[in-house]
């Protein structure tokens, strides 16, 4: 059985020991063995993260079914916003509160 190394009784076995003990749940590159933690016994994960399913979502967004439906969609105040576009700078005018506009940046 795989175990940790002992101060002081290991001499000389300390890296094999210690090898064969985190590869237990680690693969011999580091990383973690797929099926080494379970989720369920990770503490505060939400429903969603576990089952996958949209419906255990909670705070869903708003999706519009159209392009047309995005002006309709309320912003957090529960005023409606409009979506403006999207570019690589903002609009220098016109833009309220609730405003959607998709800012894109070029240079990644």
């Amino acid at each position: 059985m795989a175990r940790l190394p002992v101060q002081g009784s290991d001499d000389g076995q300390w890296g094999t020991i210690l090898n064969d003990f985190l590869l237990q749940v680690h693969a011999p590159n580091g990383t973690i063995k797929p099926g080494s933690v379970q989720a369920a016994a990770i503490a505060g994960l939400a429903t969603v993260a576990t089952s996958g399913s949209y419906n255990d979502l909670t705070n869903k967004p708003v999706i519009p079914a159209t392009a047309a439906d995005v002006g309709a969609v309320a912003n957090a105040s529960g005023a409606p916003g409009r979506y403006l576009g999207y570019g690589s700078s903002l609009p220098s005018s016109g833009m309220q509160a609730g405003d959607l506009f998709l800012l894109i940046d070029n240079g990644i």
